[in-house]
């Protein structure tokens, strides 16, 4: 019998989707988006699309980008951050 995972508090599983584009885009390899050499510069056009799809789902939202260079020089993951904001009521 396969096993339901029912803890979302803390983590959730990640959509195939998600992990696919993640894991064919660390295949590319990683540059600094701030550079200005052709790996900088694919960096920087596909933060400027993730920030796009990003905006899609979120309308009416404003999306920041967060510098994470101490995360990375410290051997930091992927990360995430989220403002969460409670339900308009109508």
């Amino acid at each position: 019998m396969a096993s339901v995972y029912l803890d979302h508090a803390a983590t959730s599983p990640v959509a195939p989707e998600a992990l696919n584009r993640l894991h064919s885009l660390l295949s590319e390899g990683v540059a600094n988006s701030s550079s200005a050499h052709s790996a900088g510069v694919k960096a920087a056009a596909l933060l400027g699309q993730a920030r796009e799809i990003i905006s899609s789902l979120y309308p009416g939202r404003e999306i920041v980008m967060l510098n994470t260079d101490p995360i990375g020089e410290s051997g930091g993951g992927i990360h995430c951050s989220t403002q969460q904001q409670p339900a308009s009521e109508t």
